[in-house]
């Protein structure tokens, strides 16, 4: 997958990341979610809106509610991979 999906701004605070999926051209975000044992974590992707893009690159504080609810396995209809 690591050529499907091209990183534009990385946040390590918020740990987060915003980009390209290169197949679609549509922006995401991606996050580490925690298994459901907590024991493994991954990077998940979500597709967001071009507002979205701009309002979380520009205040990442502002992706916290969307980054909150994706680490707690909601926003699944948005989810790429």
């Amino acid at each position: 997958m690591a050529d499907r999906f091209t990183d534009l701004v990385v946040n390590r605070r918020y740990r987060f990341s915003l980009g390209v999926d290169n197949q679609s051209g549509q922006y995401f975000l991606s996050t580490p979610i925690s298994g459901s044992s907590r024991a493994v974590e991954f990077e998940a992707y979500y597709r967001i809106d071009t507002a979205e893009f701009e309002g979380f690159r520009t205040d990442p504080a502002s992706a916290e509610s969307f980054l909150e609810t994706c680490r707690q396995q909601g926003n699944s209809d948005r989810r790429i991979a």
